[in-house]
């Protein structure tokens, strides 16, 4: 971590605490670019790309809508 998150969390007793607080901090959504995502998702064409490049432009787009998805908890013992 760079200091400056560091100096953030770096007096919080408990880590599920300091992960909390660095979720809560760094997966703000972002509403406007979600629905901006999804709307170049659903009006791309093919038209005259090639396959490749079509899904690599379908591919670039579905990986920064994943980005805006909540984290999953998961919990190990």
């Amino acid at each position: 971590m760079n200091n400056e998150i560091t100096s953030n969390i770096i007096y919080i007793d408990e880590a599920s605490i300091a992960w909390k607080e660095l979720k809560d901090r760094f997966s703000q959504c972002d509403f406007v670019r979600i629905s901006q995502l999804h709307v170049e998702l659903y009006s791309l064409k093919q038209f005259d790309l090639f396959v490749i490049n079509y899904f690599t432009q379908l591919r670039i787009l579905w990986d920064e809508l994943c980005i805006f998805r909540p984290m999953e908890h998961t919990l190990s013992y």
